[in-house]
């Protein structure tokens, strides 16, 4: 498991492999900014675990057939802030390996909860990262604290999001 993880902290596959099922707000100039600094609620928890369940382990079919249910725990999700989010994820095991399930063999399913499922989409973690950084909403300070709690490098991950190198 520790290989796995190795392998995860790579700082371009870390800001994608994450973005699986973050859904944002379709109305992005109307909310306001994310809190960072926000705890997330057990209905959150509970939501990102199934999403993330879901994807790893249905097959297409089963997917199409909980399309409702997905988009509908993804709904519970919006106003995490984007590091927020990263940070929950690679604090748990399970989702690590949930995430790598998908990104190593879900290959159809992947790019459409990455980028969203339409084109200029908000939703996935790309759109929410783009919502956050039109906000001034990636500020160091929450960059530091993902990367202390996640062990990343806060240099090459602030390269990342200086150049707005969501991938």
């Amino acid at each position: 498991m520790r290989t796995l993880f190795r392998k995860l902290r790579s700082t371009s596959l870390f800001l994608t492999l994450v973005g699986a099922c973050l859904v944002s707000s379709a109305h992005a100039s109307a909310e306001p900014a994310r809190d960072y600094w926000a705890p997330l609620s057990q209905q959150q928890h509970e939501s990102m675990g199934y999403i993330l369940s879901s994807l790893s382990r249905g097959n297409i079919p089963q997917l199409v057939m909980s399309k409702s249910r997905l988009r509908s725990a993804g709904a519970k999700l919006r106003d995490i802030h984007p590091f927020r989010y990263l940070c929950h994820i690679f604090g748990h095991q399970k989702y690590l390996q949930d995430l790598c399930e998908i990104r190593m063999h879900k290959v159809f399913i992947w790019p459409g909860f990455l980028e969203g499922e339409d084109q200029g989409a908000t939703d996935g973690i790309i759109g929410s990262l783009k919502q956050e950084d039109r906000a001034g909403n990636l500020k160091d300070e929450y960059l530091r604290d993902l990367s202390t709690k996640c062990n990343l490098s806060f240099a090459r991950m602030s390269v990342c999001i200086r150049q707005k190198s969501w991938h």
